[in-house]
C-alpha cells in the first residue's frame, strides 16, 4: 500500500506481484491465496473485463497439474531408491546363506542348508515386477519366522529386519503415489509459472486502477483493504522463501567449509 504527501491524491500498489523466484510448490501456494482473495471480492468494484478471472484461474489450474507432475517425479525417485535398497540387501541375504552352506563348521552350514531351503522359491525376486518383489517379501518375512535361530547363527538377523523395513516403506510410498498423470501436454514449471505471474499482473493493474477510480469513499476504502491483504499474503511468502534460501545457503556454505578442511 502506498500513500502520498496530503496534497496529492491517494495511490496503492500491489507489492512484488510475480513471485518469479519462487519454487513451482510455493508460487501454486501464494497464487491459490491470492486468487481466492480476488475471487471472494465483488467484482463489479473491480471492473475486470470479461474472462480474466477465468484466464488466470486456468492458468494456475495448469500450474497446480505441472507442480502434480514435479512431485510424482520425486515419488518415482525415491520409489526406485527403495527398490534398489531392498534388492541390494536381499542379493547379499542369498550370497550369505550360499556361501555359509560350505562353512568348516557344522552348525554354520546346516543353519545355512536349511535356510536355503525356505529361500529358494524366492529366488528370482529381484527380478519380478515391483508389486510381485513386494509381495514376495512379505511371503518370505512369514516363511523365515520360523528360522530366528538359523538367521542369527548366520548373522542376518539386521539384513531381515532392514529388508522388511525398506518393503514396508517401499509399499507404504507406492500407496501414497496416488497422483493422475495430465491428459495433456504441459509446458515446464518455468513457463507455465510465468504464465500464471503474467495474468496475476493483468489483475494486479486492474485492481489498482479501481482503487484509482472508485465510484465512492467506501469502495476505495474497500479495495484498500483487498490490496493490504494482498501484500501481507505477499509478505509472508517472500519471508517463507528467504528462510528457504538462508538455509540452503548455510548447507552450502557448510559443505564448503568441511571440504576445505579436508
Amino acid at each position: 500500500m502506498t500513500t502520498t504527501s496530503k496534497d496529492l491524491p491517494e495511490v496503492a500498489k500491489i507489492e512484488e506481484r510475480g513471485g518469479w523466484n519462487f519454487t513451482i510448490a510455493l508460487h501454486v501456494e501464494f497464487q491459490s491465496e491470492q486468487y481466492a482473495l480476488v475471487s471472494a471480492f465483488d467484482q463489479a468494484k473491480l471492473k475486470f473485463p470479461a474472462g480474466l478471472m477465468e484466464i488466470w484461474n486456468g492458468r494456475l489450474s495448469r500450474e497446480v497439474k505441472v507442480n502434480k507432475t514435479v512431485k510424482e517425479s520425486a515419488f518415482v525417485t525415491q520409489l526406485s531408491n527403495l527398490d534398489k535398497e531392498r534388492d541390494k540387501v536381499l542379493t547379499s541375504i542369498f550370497a550369505i546363506v550360499r556361501g555359509q552352506k560350505l562353512s568348516p563348521k557344522k552348525p554354520t552350514a546346516e543353519a545355512a542348508t536349511r535356510l536355503a531351503r525356505v529361500l529358494k522359491p524366492y529366488s528370482n525376486t529381484q527380478r519380478a515386477s515391483l508389486d510381485e518383489e513386494s509381495a514376495n517379501i512379505r511371503a518370505l518375512k512369514e516363511d523365515v519366522s520360523t528360522r530366528t535361530d538359523d538367521i542369527a547363527t548366520l548373522g542376518l538377523t539386521d539384513s531381515f529386519t532392514e529388508l522388511f523395513a525398506l518393503n514396508e516403506s517401499f509399499v507404504a510410498l507406492r500407496l501414497q503415489r496416488q497422483v493422475e498423470s495430465p491428459r495433456e501436454d504441459l509446458p515446464n514449471s518455468r513457463v507455465v509459472r510465468a504464465e500464471t505471474s503474467e495474468a496475476y499482473d493483468v489483475v494486479c493493474c486492474y485492481i489498482e486502477a479501481a482503487f484509482l477510480h472508485a465510484a465512492n469513499e467506501e469502495d476505495r476504502a474497500a479495495i484498500g483493504a483487498l490490496i493490504k491483504d494482498l501484500n501481507k499474503v505477499t509478505a509472508a511468502y517472500k519471508t517463507t522463501y528467504n528462510k528457504k534460501v538462508g538455509q540452503r545457503n548455510r548447507g552450502a556454505a557448510k559443505s564448503d567449509g568441511d571440504q576445505s578442511e579436508e
